[in-house]
């Protein structure tokens, strides 16, 4: 599975975007300088030019920008891994709704909640998100160093990745057993086949070979039998079909 390193960053600061910038990508936001200041749009995106931590960089200087950003890249089938998201964009809507509304489409996405002066308290932002969210975002305040903003960026999207990771093994797993189990079944549903057809052609050879009725009466019934044992195994393998997960 390849590493997912995108991190979306929302701030209506173009200063603040560019510290982003700096300090997670800093070879690559010096190239990306002459294009981003060409481009009408207020969203960028900043690609690593490579080195130890290689982070692909959305950039958005409002709420509506970065929810397009968000849904562009679902439509593509990109994931975002993680987010920087200040609170306060100016007009229109703030990070916390916009994480909010991200929420609703992913639930994997990591969020730092990034603050200046304290205009929002981490109570505050807890009842916002509700009790349900309550461990799945993170808490910044400006001014901010570089070695926050690279370790919390490593951290989330190392937790991203983590996760993702388990959940493919988890699932190979579930194969793996489902499949075990399947061949164990057809198995023993091969055998007990196996028995009944021989059953059913040794009757029926017999009963071709008898003239007395009661004889190939008794050799018929055993036939019957038979075939109701072998409709009744397949009766049964279809109602374990039906209770099968999806």
């Amino acid at each position: 599975m390849l590493k997912n390193s995108t991190i979306l960053i929302v701030d209506d600061e173009p200063e603040a975007i560019k510290g982003y910038e700096q300090f997670l990508n800093p070879d690559s936001h010096k190239a990306n300088q002459r294009k981003s200041s060409r481009s009408k749009s207020s969203s960028s995106t900043v690609t690593p030019s490579g080195g130890e931590d290689e982070f692909r960089l959305l950039t958005a200087t409002s709420g509506v920008e970065a929810l397009k950003l968000f849904l562009e890249e679902t439509k593509k089938g990109n994931k975002i891994a993680a987010g920087f998201f200040d609170v306060k964009l100016g007009a229109g809507i703030d990070g916390l709704e916009v994480i909010r509304q991200i929420k609703e489409v992913d639930h994997d996405m990591l969020c730092v909640v990034v603050t200046a002066y304290q205009d929002r308290s981490v109570d505050d932002i807890g009842k916002f998100f509700g009790e349900a969210f309550r461990d799945r975002w993170d808490f910044l305040s400006k001014p901010f160093t570089q070695g926050e903003i690279i370790q919390k960026a490593r951290q989330m999207v190392s937790s991203w990745n983590r996760k993702k990771q388990l959940e493919a093994t988890q699932s190979q797993l579930v194969a793996s057993e489902r499949l075990a189990a399947v061949g164990q079944i057809a198995r023993g549903v091969g055998h007990e086949f196996g028995n009944i057809l021989l059953r059913i052609l040794g009757k029926a050879d017999l009963a071709l070979g008898e003239t007395d009725v009661t004889k190939i009466k008794a050799h018929l019934e055993v036939v019957v039998k038979a075939a109701e044992r072998a409709g009744s195994i397949v009766k049964n393998l279809q109602t374990f079909s039906k209770t099968e997960p999806k």
